[in-house]
């Protein structure tokens, strides 16, 4: 969320609080389903989002919420609000449960592929039995 936003001054919104934001939202192609999963909340509380923009990844989307394009719905974990000075990560009241995928060829013999998916695992149990938001 930009400073200039009066939605900056708050810990927590009602996505309902959305709904009359410019948002940005990440490429097409490489984020249909994130894409429509936003679009499918959204008009679930009754609204559609305004589309500003679309970002190649978050952290261009971060770059235009940091220009005050708009507002960017990104999963809590690749939120980068605290990274910059003007802009700040604002958490949503309702808690809305997205799927991830963790995908690997099985054949891979790299000992960091297993590694990775391990330490994912354990990430995600950990958050499901915690109260972390």
């Amino acid at each position: 969320m930009h400073e200039s936003n009066p939605l900056y001054q708050k810990e927590e919104i009602s996505i309902l609080d959305l709904k009359d934001e410019p948002q940005i939202l990440l490429d097409r192609k490489t984020a249909e389903n994130f894409n429509q999963f936003i679009l499918n909340t959204c008009q679930a509380y009754g609204f559609t989002p305004m589309i500003r923009a679309f970002a190649p990844n978050t952290h261009t989307a971060s770059q235009y919420v940091r220009l005050g394009t708009g507002v960017s719905l990104v999963p809590t974990f690749s939120a980068t609000g605290g990274k910059y000075k003007n802009i700040k990560k604002v958490l949503l009241k309702e808690r809305i449960p997205i799927d991830l995928i963790v995908a690997w060829r099985s054949n891979d013999t790299n000992p960091f592929v297993g590694r990775f998916v391990r330490a994912h695992l354990e990430y995600l149990q950990k958050r499901q039995t915690s109260k972390i938001r």
